[in-house]
């Protein structure tokens, strides 16, 4: 679970969508972390294998039941129709038009299923008419669907140096997560109507959606009489990383190395919390003003020359700093694991094992989430 929701008198609900049913054909990042989501809030989530797939990745399916069904066996193709009579959610995650070629439209599916949410994510959505088909058929990854929407853009640095963003940022943000919401909205609406929907995906459009601040700073070039640090916001024509607000341009939000070749990460956006970072640190506004893009490259590099000097344990130990000036330590993935606090509101905190399972501390007791089934179980399986 990625937040707790709790009903009146403070218990966690983490079976909300008990219930529901929810089949999701096996593929990459996206369907299966949307799936994941579904069945940590309760969902029961089932597994579609293709028995002959070349590559299948189970580290977001423990708890989830596998099915073995070749979809393009006509008799399997009738099982899975079978199977989405009695089911509330199906996850696609075929490019455009792969279930209609195999005889799985949406008429076929919700003929069988009127109640069915079919839900359909694609890197850049479901082709309106003939004439695009063939922008909506290409393969892509993350990586592709950043470049598209323009955000890989901002992360090209100087000289072209650029940093590659892992695929939280696309397949993750712009396609598991709207998928979730649309899910939910379909089912709410669902309890009026009575019938199912279609929820398309398109992870170029929800990476764009997600980036809509930026997109909007673009658009307004930058000016907002609200808001003094906006035109330092703006991404414009020739402004690439490292020269804007919130990319590594700004001296006060931006990583600095420590003398231990460890890292820290300042984020002292506003005025006074920018005062606090400098004044540990011996420096006045006056010779570092923070709203001086000129002045940002000097005052990098000072900062730079006080960070390096120190380990990134002595800066964090810093009180004035950790807690007034919103700096914090850059953990590696094992350190983030092994040293967050475990919040008894949020079960962020847990071992994971493709075999095993995962187990997660929720509240001081701890919860055994079910091993994955066989990879090729009977359904239904428990």
């Amino acid at each position: 679970m990625f937040g707790a929701v709790k009903n009146l008198v403070g218990t966690t609900c983490i079976s909300m969508l008990k219930g529901i049913q929810v089949l999701e054909l096996a593929g990459l990042g996206p369907v299966t972390m949307c799936g994941l989501i579904l069945k940590d809030y309760g969902a029961s989530v089932h597994r579609i294998l293709n028995p002959n797939a070349p590559f299948i990745d189970h580290l977001l399916s423990p708890g989830k039941p596998s099915v073995p069904l070749d979809l393009k066996n006509p008799s399997d193709r009738q099982r899975l129709i079978d199977l989405c009579k009695s089911a509330d959610v199906l996850l696609d995650p075929y490019r455009p038009k792969c279930l209609d070629r195999l005889g799985l439209a949406p008429d076929i599916l919700h003929k069988a299923n009127k109640r069915l949410v079919l839900t359909r994510i694609s890197g850049y959505g479901q082709p309106e008419s003939s004439q695009d088909i063939d922008y909506y058929l290409r393969p892509g990854h993350d990586i592709n669907y950043l470049a598209e929407s323009g955000i890989l853009w901002l992360f090209i640095g100087e000289r072209g140096k650029s940093v590659y963003p892992i695929n939280v940022i696309a397949d993750i943000a712009g396609g598991a997560f709207p998928a979730v919401t649309g899910i939910l909205l379909a089912l709410y609406e669902r309890e009026k109507s009575g019938l199912g929907k279609i929820v398309d995906v398109s992870i170029t459009d929800g990476i764009s959606y997600v980036s809509t601040y930026f997109m909007a700073s673009c658009q307004l070039d930058g000016q907002n009489e609200f808001n003094p640090l906006s035109s330092l916001v703006h991404w414009h024509s020739l402004a690439r990383q490292c020269a804007n607000l919130l990319d590594g341009g700004a001296p006060f939000y931006r990583i600095y190395e420590t003398k231990d070749k460890k890292f820290v990460a300042v984020g002292a956006l506003e005025p006074h919390f920018y005062a606090n970072l400098l004044r540990p640190l011996g420096l006045t506004e006056k010779y570092a003003p923070q709203l001086d893009r000129h002045a940002w490259p000097r005052i990098a590099a000072i900062l730079s020359g006080i960070f390096v000097s120190e380990t990134r344990d002595y800066w964090c130990q810093e009180t004035d700093l950790v807690r007034s000036a919103c700096l914090s330590p850059v953990y590696s993935l094992k350190e983030a694991m092994d040293r967050r606090p475990k919040h008894l509101y949020r079960d962020l905190n847990f071992s994971f094992s493709p075999l095993a399972g995962a187990t997660r501390d929720e509240g001081g007791f701890s919860i055994r989430i079910p091993r994955p089934c066989p990879l090729l179980s009977d359904f239904p399986a428990d």
